[in-house]
């Protein structure tokens, strides 16, 4: 879903800026073959489709799409000028050749260092990286060859007899001509505006300079600040609150001491913010018991709570409250709470908690 939305809204934008849905089809078709033949290689190399590869494919559509849209605006700038067709493709593309390899070689080298980790973050980092890689040069190659030919093919109509473009006048002759002329008026003004900033900034090259050290070590003091984690925070409303009452408790008392438990929960969090409770007593050994790491020791005085929590909760600002309303249970339990994420769960608190 996140690919195709990327996806859609690149094809608009670069509908906007070009102005001519042939255009738009010709950049947008190295999109899907760029990634096929990345899925490709990658099969080759043993790799699956999981989140980190496809995120790496969301991650490059929109690089993708630069390789021919800077190849078709140089082509179209020939045209311009006068050239015939198939002269304007070759001069066109062989002037951006060099500077897009060279653009296209910076981005991925940007990527390298990923595969130089070590441990769980290479594992998971690194099919992100080689997907991005691989869609990339996929992409700058068919620039420089199905681009043009697509061009050729698709805008030999639209190019006059004497080589320069013809005027697109008719081709705009419906409601998205002038949201698109709107569009290219306003970007020019936006660009005159650019214009006499660039000048300025030109003719104060001291200031210019001396005002970016300043933001540079200003951001350098600010970097202690900026936390530091091996994944984001993740919200996803869930929370596992692992129980253990005392060892030889049968299951009949176990579900006394969880009716208070979960009294105590309803408590703290609101009845009315909570959007599903369930209690899992006395859980079996198995392979999908959720209740211990080590499954094998749970018995009838183990189970767990799993509480699904509305918007406007999250599990971090209520496992800072569990403590205290459920020690006024006054049964000597220990519990353990936890966050789940896709259904796994993800430790809230670094040290179970003792309450009794």
């Amino acid at each position: 879903m996140a690919g195709a939305m990327a996806a859609a809204l690149t094809a608009l934008m670069i509908l906007m800026f070009l102005g001519n849905w042939r255009l738009t089809l010709i950049v947008l078709v190295s999109v899907p073959l760029s990634i096929i033949t990345a899925v490709l290689v990658m099969y080759a190399g043993g790799q699956t489709l999981n989140a980190m590869t496809l995120g790496g494919f969301a991650l490059a559509i929109g690089i993708l799409v630069d390789n021919g849209t800077v190849v078709i605006e140089n082509i179209e700038r020939h045209l311009r000028g006068g050239e015939q067709l198939e002269p304007a493709i070759i001069g066109g593309a062989g002037e951006v050749g060099l500077p897009t390899f060279l653009a296209t070689l910076c981005i991925c080298i940007v990527f390298v260092p990923i595969f130089l980790f070590h441990g769980t973050a290479k594992y998971l980092f690194s099919p992100l990286a080689l997907s991005v890689i691989i869609s990339l040069c996929a992409s700058l190659v068919l620039a420089f060859t199905l681009v043009p030919v697509l061009f050729k093919y698709l805008m030999r109509s639209f190019v006059g007899a004497h080589g320069g473009a013809q005027d697109k006048s008719g081709m705009f002759s419906n409601a998205f001509a002038y949201i698109q002329e709107g569009f290219e008026s306003r970007f020019e003004s936006f660009r005159e505006t650019y214009r006499r900033y660039l000048s300025w900034v030109l003719s104060q090259p001291r200031v210019t300079i001396m005002c970016f050290i300043a933001l540079m070590v200003v951001s350098y003091f600010l970097f202690p600040f900026l936390g530091r984690d091996f994944f984001p925070q993740i919200d996803a409303g869930q929370m596992r609150l692992h129980v253990r009452a005392p060892p030889g408790t049968r299951i009949e008392q176990t579900q006394e001491h969880f009716a208070k438990v979960e009294e105590a929960v309803r408590q703290i969090v609101g009845n009315d913010q909570i959007d599903v409770i369930l209690d899992n007593i006395g859980l079996p050994y198995s392979s999908i018991n959720l209740a211990l790491t080590d499954s094998a020791t749970v018995g009838p005085m183990d189970g767990e709570i799993l509480i699904s929590l509305k918007k406007e909760h999250t599990p971090q600002e209520c496992s800072s409250s569990f403590n205290p309303p459920i020690s006024s249970t006054r049964c000597s339990i220990s519990a353990s709470l936890r966050q789940l994420i896709f259904g796994f769960p993800a430790r809230i608190t670094t040290n179970p908690m003792r309450l009794r």
